[in-house]
């Protein structure tokens, strides 16, 4: 891999870590309750319309999604070191730039030295991204089965709010009979 594509890669990574763990925290602060009735809270424009108990089936699809989401947390813990490594090795590359090559009038010089510490640099980054390889797999797999359980969920809860289709219609779902939470979308 030549260095671009291994800056290009390392900063895919760190922004698709960082919206990934951004995620994980929303969804574990959101979700996690897990005793005591659940409901399905519906708002259109920001103004809740309806609060619906939630079903055993339902209930029951919603914790097996909400236990794959701290799945896909667990995986994504050593990606968290990884980025810390790499954003170490990206501000390297960035001081570096200015040295690799160095123009006077009508001359153009390459830092030998510099070059090769910013390819020894971008051989550190690459073997970084190949050591958690397997924590790349496990995220895609733990993530196909939050697919697929998110899906089951959809499934389950459709009949519920069938006539809550249309615009600016979301849901959120609690347990508890606590109205006091904004819905996420309508906080601003």
């Amino acid at each position: 891999m030549n260095r671009l594509t291994i800056i290009a890669l390392s900063t895919f990574v760190i922004s698709a870590c960082s919206s990934a763990i951004a995620h994980n925290e929303h969804s574990a602060n959101k979700h996690s309750q897990t005793e005591g009735e659940y409901f399905i809270h519906v708002y259109k424009d920001c103004k809740k319309v309806d609060k619906i108990a939630m079903t055993d089936e339902q209930i029951d699809a919603y914790q097996r999604l909400q236990s794959h989401e701290v799945e896909l947390k667990h995986h994504e813990r050593p990606l968290q070191d990884m980025e810390k490594v790499l954003k170490k090795y990206e501000a390297e590359l960035a001081k570096m730039e200015d040295q690799l090559v160095i123009e006077n009038d009508d001359k153009i010089t390459i830092n030998k030295a510099a070059m090769k510490r910013h390819e020894e640099i971008a051989r550190k980054m690459e073997a970084e991204v190949a050591k958690h390889a397997s924590s790349f797999e496990n995220i895609e797999l733990s993530a196909r089965e939050i697919e697929k359980m998110a899906h089951d969920f959809e499934k389950t809860i459709k009949p519920s709010i069938k006539q809550y289709d249309g615009d600016n219609m979301h849901i959120s779902i609690r347990s508890g009979d606590s109205d006091k939470h904004k819905h996420m979308y309508c906080d601003a």
